[in-house]
């Protein structure tokens, strides 16, 4: 099997030149060209066969998203990572309406990023956590008054293993110990009267406390 040949859609030249030199080195993945505006990615999309696309969202998200959704309706089956500096929630939902999966942002971190291509070429979701802040941001005021409540940490747990963490990555990320990650799944599986993490994340789909994102379980 050949190398992953990939597509850089974006106007940031070191951002540009980082994640090409990244996806070549770390990934030993193949560039396909690099693209700074609409105009030229329509082009090259239907000169060149690619196997991955990586775009800015303001370079898609243009007048009413008409770029991204000729992308789509021309080529449905090119797996689609939007990078970005900045989303509204009007923005985040556009994308996912037309079946982006990976929406992460520029600050995102090596092991982060590793999870993010991991998912695109898999098809698969994965948004950084500031994506999924802004999908979840009126979770609370959402609830019944009679649900628990959780803590803020509570619901950072919650968010990450909906995203499929498992409790020895959590700990990495948040920079906790194991045991104190296991410390605040029991005391979120006892307020919500749960048993296991399938339980607690269809709980938090049904209760709003994760917002319009299918998460796999």
């Amino acid at each position: 099997m050949g190398k992953i040949k990939f597509l850089i859609a974006d106007s940031q030249y070191l951002v540009v030149e980082s994640l090409k030199y990244i996806l070549e080195n770390d990934f030993n993945m193949l560039s396909a060209g690099i693209v700074s505006n609409s105009n030229e990615l329509e082009i090259n999309l239907h000169k060149i066969q690619i196997d991955m696309l990586i775009a800015d969202s303001v370079l898609i998200l243009d007048d009413n998203s008409l770029m991204l959704k000729n992308i789509r309706v021309n080529f449905p089956g090119i797996p689609i990572m939007v990078l970005t500096n900045g989303l509204s929630k009007t923005e985040v939902n556009e994308l996912i309406k037309n079946n982006i999966k990976t929406i992460v942002y520029k600050n995102i971190d090596r092991e982060e990023f590793r999870f993010a291509m991991e998912a695109t070429l898999n098809k698969k979701k994965f948004f950084s956590g500031e994506v999924i802040d802004l999908l979840t941001e009126q979770t609370i005021t959402k609830r019944n008054s009679g649900n628990a409540t959780l803590t803020t940490s509570e619901l950072e747990i919650v968010k990450l293993i909906a995203g499929g963490m498992t409790t020895k990555e959590i700990a990495n990320k948040k920079n906790i110990s194991f045991h104190t990650v296991i410390s605040h799944r029991k005391n979120i599986f006892k307020k919500l009267s749960i048993n296991n993490s399938s339980e607690l994340i269809m709980f938090a789909i049904r209760k709003g406390l994760i917002d319009s994102v299918d998460y796999s379980i």
